[in-house]
C-alpha cells in the first residue's frame, strides 16, 4: 500500500476508516463516512490541479462509487468486524489470521476494480502539465519515503515498527502486559527490513505509472495498464521483496496468535465491545445523504480547482 499510488491510496481511506476502527466514538464511522468524498477529492488534489470539468467528472465518479461501496460492501466489513470478534475471544489460528487478512484484501481489490473506469476516465483527461504535476508529487513521495523507510539505521526502523504495532493493539485491546509489550520487541527485532528491496519495487510500478500515462488517450490500454497495476501489481515484485513479505506477514501472524493467547478477560472484552460497536454504525449507515455537493464548498476546504 504505498502512498505513491495517488488517487487510489485516498480510496484507502474507505477501507481504513469503515474497517480498521480508528475512530473514537460510536458515530465516528458515519460521520466519517459522510466526508470521504472530501477526503478523496483532497488527496487527488495534493498531486494533480484539476480543472472544472475535471473536478465535476471527479465528483460524480466519486458520489457513484461511494453509492455502490455503502450499498454492497458495507455490511460485509460489519460481518468481518463480528467474526474478528468472535475468533479473538477464543484460541485464534493462523489460518484464521490469513483468513481475515485475505478478506480484508479482496475487499480492496473490489475498490480497485469497480474505480478503474473511472480512473480511466480522469487519466485520460490529463495534459502533459497535469501528468508533470503528478509525477513531481510521486517524486515528492520517494523522498519523503526514502527518508522515513530506508535511509534511517535499522535499529530505528525496528523501533518504529515496534511503536507502530504497539499503539495499534492498544487501540484495541487498551493497554498492554509487559508480557506483550516484549512480545512486539521481540516481533520487531525478527522483522525483515525492506530497505532498497523495498524501494527499488515502488521505483519500478512508479515507472510503469509513468509509461502508461504517456499512453493515456489509447482508452483499451489505458485500462488493460491499470488493471496490471493496480490488481496485479505483485507482478512487479521481485522474488527477494516477496520472500522478505512473506517472512513478515507470518512473523506478523504468529505475533497475533501470542497476543491473542495472553490477552486479559479486560482486553477481550474491549475489542469484543470495540468491533460490535463499530459493526453496528456500520450497519446504520444510510447509503445516499441527498444532500447537495457545491463547489463553493468543496474550495472552501481547499481543493485546488484550476480555472477553464
Amino acid at each position: 500500500m504505498t502512498k505513491a499510488r495517488g488517487f487510489s491510496r485516498a480510496l484507502k481511506y474507505v477501507v481504513l476508516a469503515a474497517c480498521l476502527g480508528t475512530l473514537s466514538a460510536c458515530s465516528a464511522v458515519r460521520i466519517a463516512y459522510k466526508q470521504l468524498d472530501w477526503v478523496i477529492e483532497k488527496q487527488v488534489g495534493e498531486y494533480v490541479t484539476l480543472d472544472k470539468n475535471q473536478q465535476r467528472l471527479l465528483e460524480s465518479h466519486i458520489e457513484a462509487l461511494l453509492d455502490w461501496h455503502c450499498r454492497t460492501q458495507v455490511h460485509g466489513y460489519a460481518q468481518w468486524l463480528r467474526q474478528l470478534s468472535e475468533d479473538f475471544q477464543h484460541t485464534v489460528t493462523t489460518q484464521q489470521l490469513r483468513g481475515h487478512s485475505q478478506a480484508l484484501e479482496a475487499a480492496w481489490f473490489r475498490i480497485m476494480a469497480r474505480s478503474i473506469p473511472a480512473l480511466a476516465d480522469l487519466a485520460g483527461s490529463l495534459s502533459d502539465q497535469q501528468v508533470s504535476e503528478l509525477i513531481a508529487g510521486l517524486e515528492r513521495d520517494n523522498k519523503a519515503y526514502r527518508k522515513d523507510y530506508v535511509d534511517p539505521p535499522q535499529a530505528k526502523l525496528r523501533e518504529d515498527s515496534a511503536k507502530w504495532m504497539a499503539k495499534s493493539l492498544k487501540r484495541w485491546l487498551g493497554p498492554l502486559t509487559e508480557g506483550q509489550k516484549q512480545a512486539v520487541g521481540r516481533w520487531s527485532r525478527q522483522l525483515v527490513l525492506m530497505g532498497e528491496t523495498g524501494w527499488q519495487n515502488r521505483q519500478r510500478w512508479q515507472q510503469e505509472l509513468a509509461g502508461l500515462l504517456a499512453l493515456r488517450h489509447d482508452r483499451e490500454t489505458l485500462v488493460a495498464g491499470l488493471e496490471r497495476l493496480l490488481l496485479h501489481w505483485r507482478e512487479y515484485q521481485d522474488t527477494e521483496y516477496s520472500r522478505r513479505y512473506d517472512v513478515n506477514s507470518e512473523l506478523t501472524a504468529g505475533l497475533l496468535v501470542q497476543i491473542n493467547l495472553t490477552m486479559t478477560s479486560r482486553q477481550k472484552a474491549r475489542m469484543d465491545k470495540k468491533s460490535l460497536r463499530y459493526a453496528s454504525d456500520l450497519d446504520s449507515l444510510h447509503c445516499g445523504s441527498g444532500e447537495p455537493r457545491s463547489s463553493a464548498a468543496r474550495e472552501s476546504r481547499g481543493l485546488p480547482v484550476a480555472a477553464n
